[in-house]
């Protein structure tokens, strides 16, 4: 038997933010299949707060953690190529930490992690 198998590939494992900035979390399937029929779930690894959940194909904003609500968007379109990233806007202190994507196919899920570093100005020189 023949078994695809399935990995969320994220860009780059830290993404560096400015304070008051919006961001990209990029992450995208491998192989890049259409993952509009999948569940994308964006969660903090802290209290397990969701960021952002996509399901049945459409955003669902019932679970997800008040400090996001308004903040976060899925693209629909980069969904049909298998891109997951998360739009994240106005980065706060808050949002510092590690970020999973993790992704339910009919067959199985796959999951990574980014970390984001938020600043007053990137990039700042270290001592």
């Amino acid at each position: 038997l023949f078994s695809a198998t399935l990995t969320v590939l994220c860009q780059n494992p830290i993404v560096r933010a400015s304070f008051g900035e919006d961001i990209i979390l990029q992450c995208q399937l491998d192989p890049p299949i259409d993952a509009t029929n999948m569940e994308v779930r964006w969660f903090r690894t802290v209290n397990f707060d969701i960021v952002h959940l996509y399901r049945n194909n459409k955003d669902d904003y019932r679970m997800q953690n008040i400090a996001y609500r308004g903040r976060t968007e899925l693209s629909k379109e980069d969904l049909v190529t298998g891109t997951i990233s998360l739009y994240l806007r106005n980065v706060g202190f808050t949002d510092e930490g590690k970020f999973i994507c993790f992704v339910v196919s009919e067959r199985e899920a796959e999951e990574s992690q980014i970390e984001v570093k938020v600043g007053v100005l990137w990039p700042w020189e270290s001592p």
